[in-house]
């Protein structure tokens, strides 16, 4: 009898202790530091969808112009381990460029906003008809130029 009393004690104490313990590991991910423990250390995910402006591949940063009107533009970190799709499936992080119109995952880290995941929602220029195409409701001829519309009205 005494066993099951002291189990069930044990039991309930590890049930109030456990919210307890989470809410500290949550604290503990804050931006506010690791206790004088060397750095800081990582924030909750976020997301932000937005066009890249500015890229720099060997400084691993963009810049980032956000959809929703009246936010001002973001410096964006990535790394050799942020993940980037697109239409296709995977891709390079070499592949983007500026124009491509992104959803970008990211975590505050050591004061930086570091990618996690990078979609690539439209590639630059993806709204344009590709050179050479002719515009809707008529065929360029096959000789080449479409004609110049200034004829004989």
């Amino acid at each position: 009898m005494r066993f099951l009393r002291l189990a069930l004690l044990l039991a309930a104490l590890a049930l109030m202790a456990s919210p307890v313990l989470a809410q500290q590991s949550d604290m503990g991910s804050s931006d506010m530091g690791a206790g004088g423990m060397g750095g800081q250390r990582a924030t909750m995910g976020q997301q932000m969808e937005g066009k890249i402006s500015s890229i720099d591949m060997s400084n691993k940063t963009m810049q980032l112009q956000p959809s929703q009107a009246g936010m001002a533009p973001m410096t964006l970190h990535f790394s050799d381990r942020t993940a980037v799709t697109g239409p296709q499936g995977k891709m390079n992080l070499s592949m983007l460029k500026e124009g491509d119109r992104v959803r970008a995952s990211y975590m505050r880290q050591d004061g930086k906003d570091m990618a996690n995941s990078i979609q690539v929602m439209s590639p630059a220029g993806a709204g344009a008809a590709p050179s050479g195409a002719a515009p809707s409701g008529g065929a360029a001829p096959s000789g080449g130029a479409a004609p110049s519309g200034g004829g004989g009205y």
